[in-house]
């Protein structure tokens, strides 16, 4: 988690260059994907029923920082970066020369709900975003869509000057730590060319479903992250058997589950979409399942830590 309230985070520095002269990753050209999910709303001029308000991060929040951000733009830098209200995505950029440049700007919205007693939590919501960047130009494709400048409807933005080779990408802020993103990153990847969006992840992270069940009068309630308001097929069938009973085909983010058949002591599968499945005990015996822990660690450190799990 990059913290937002502080605007300082502990930065992750992964340097272009190895200790041996090999390049990790090309900072002249390529693309940088995250998965992340922001901790905070956007500033909306009017607050949705059932929304928490939202300030935004507070500040510019970077999601990741190529290269130093200077005053005087005598730097070359490439960043990803949330305006303060957290109502647009922008892709930034200084020439090293006194320059300074957005060279994309998208809108972008993040919802935070209300608690309220009774009321079952949506699950927070994952995004995936990618930039391609190049002398040529920057494009930005956010699960999965390839957008376009808000300002001209342009499906790319205007190049950025070869960072050199002792380049830092800081992930989550700027490589001092400053400008933090407020957002849980899980996952960060670099590539050595442009990406489209067939070659990103986004359907793996578009439904994401849980489940909360009520014993009396027996019901399930299903939850999952509602993908830019999809309308999801929700069918339900006995664990094990074969025919699936359709429950509704209009369902965007939650399905109540209320059939009076529904027995005490059986366990049902859902399905959402075609390949999103959970099994739902419904007041059933807990069953435990004893799995196992892999611990990847540092020869220098294995045998002491072997003693010590143990």
């Amino acid at each position: 988690m990059f913290d937002a309230p502080a605007a300082q985070a502990q930065p992750m520095i992964l340097p272009a260059m190895t200790p041996d002269g090999t390049l990790r990753f090309d900072p002249r050209e390529g693309a940088i994907r995250l998965v992340f999910r922001p901790e905070w709303s956007s500033r909306q001029p009017i607050v949705l029923p059932g929304d928490l308000p939202g300030e935004g991060p507070g500040h510019l929040a970077r999601l990741w920082q190529m290269g130093d951000w200077t005053d005087d733009a005598s730097s070359v830098c490439l960043a990803l970066a949330f305006d303060p209200a957290g109502t647009n995505l922008l892709v930034l950029t200084q020439d090293g020369h006194g320059g300074t440049a957005t060279n994309f700007v998208a809108a972008f919205s993040s919802r935070r709900p209300q608690p309220m007693p009774g009321r079952v939590l949506p699950t927070p919501r994952w995004y995936e975003v990618a930039v391609n960047y190049s002398p040529a130009r920057v494009e930005l494709i956010l699960d999965g869509a390839c957008l376009q400048d808000a300002r001209n409807r342009m499906p790319y933005g205007r190049g950025i000057a070869g960072l050199p080779a002792d380049t830092r990408l800081a992930i989550g802020s700027a490589p001092d730590g400053t400008g933090a993103s407020g957002c849980w990153i899980e996952e960060a990847q670099t590539y050595g060319a442009s990406i489209s969006a067939l070659e990103l992840n986004h359907t793996r992270i578009g439904a994401d479903l849980g489940a909360r069940v009520e014993a009396s009068p027996p019901a399930v309630n299903l939850h999952w992250c509602a993908d830019r308001g999809v309308s999801l097929p929700v069918q339900r069938r006995l664990r094990g058997a074969g025919a699936w009973t359709e429950l509704g085909a209009t369902a965007q983010g939650s399905w109540r589950d209320t059939d009076p058949g529904l027995r005490t002591g059986e366990v049902y599968e859902y399905r959402v979409g075609d390949e999103n499945r959970i099994c739902v005990p419904l007041a059933a015996r807990a069953v435990e399942q004893r799995g196992g822990v892999l611990v990847l660690v540092d020869e220098s450190v294995r045998r002491d830590l072997r003693e010590e799990l143990e």
